[in-house]
């Protein structure tokens, strides 16, 4: 089943629930057989499916994009140079001796979870 599917689905099966309670003012006669709503819900196991797919979708994190920001370097005779960078997204600095191919072998991702990338100078 496909999220369009499975939304499909479930938009019938909230506008009934939603026609069920208010069926004193809107006029729903609980007569499910005859209503455009029934078949539109799919069957029991098409429900089913549809509230997996819906727990499936809400359950995945989204992924969060950051970069690594070139803030400045410094030399000392007993590290030689070193590169700090921020994230974008919470500010964390790091320090590395690499150079910035490297750096996103050493840290693809940042602490907050962003999945990081190298900005430009």
């Amino acid at each position: 089943m496909t999220n369009e599917e499975a939304k499909k689905f479930l938009a019938a099966q909230l506008e009934c629930k939603e026609r069920y309670a208010k069926r004193y003012t809107d006029g729903c006669d609980n007569d499910c057989e005859n209503c455009e709503l029934c078949y539109v819900q799919g069957n029991m196991r098409e429900q089913i499916e549809a509230l997996r797919v819906a727990i499936k979708s809400l359950e995945q994190k989204p992924v969060v994009k950051g970069k690594w920001i070139y803030q400045y370097d410094s030399f000392s005779e007993w590290n030689g140079i070193t590169f700090y960078y921020k994230c974008s997204e919470c500010g964390r600095q790091i320090e590395t001796p690499d150079t910035k191919e490297k750096l996103l072998i050493d840290y693809p991702y940042c602490r907050c979870g962003a999945k990081m990338e190298v900005a430009d100078k």
